[in-house]
């Protein structure tokens, strides 16, 4: 019995070894990430307060609920289960023939996304936005209606048929 209990603990320390002997090279992507999402979701709850006290006859979603939280934590596993994988094609595939940054591609992208629904959750509802950032949006998505099940234009759509 002890020497299963002995066999089980040491395969389970391998893998342990394993899987973070994959996850370690990419550590620093994975953090940068992650942090670019955890302030994404902040930014997010943010704009969420401004348009529940900005339109509180039509705001209906105004709690941060555990469903958003779940879907945080999803987008964070995807993205680290991404990350990996680039890393992985890019050290073991792509290597043989070129000298090609995925995993540092990947992660860009990864952050630029998240970065433009920063600024996008910034803007939103906020009267306060500096200069750089009011031109900005003309070009970025209110999240209002989307998020939110408000129509602010008052024209029978929630969110805009353009985007």
């Amino acid at each position: 019995m002890n020497t299963l209990i002995e066999h089980t603990n040491k395969l389970l320390a391998a893998m342990i070894g394993a899987l973070w002997g994959l996850i370690y090279p990419t550590l620093a992507y994975i953090i940068v990430a992650l942090l670019f999402i955890i302030i994404d979701n902040i930014s997010a709850y943010l704009c969420n307060k401004r348009v529940a006290k900005k339109y509180p006859e039509r705001c209906t979603k105004s709690k941060y609920s555990s469903n958003k939280a779940w879907k945080t934590i999803q987008t964070m596993g995807y993205t680290i289960l991404i990350i990996v994988i680039a890393f992985t094609l890019e050290e073991h595939v792509v290597s043989e023939f070129a000298d090609v940054k995925i995993t540092a591609i990947v992660s860009c992208l990864i952050c630029s996304v998240t970065g433009l629904s920063i600024l996008e959750n910034w803007s939103t509802a906020n009267d306060n936005t500096p200069k750089w950032l009011s031109v900005l949006k003309k070009f970025l998505v209110d999240k209002t209606e989307r998020y939110f099940d408000t129509d602010i234009n008052n024209d029978g759509k929630i969110g805009d048929s353009n985007v």
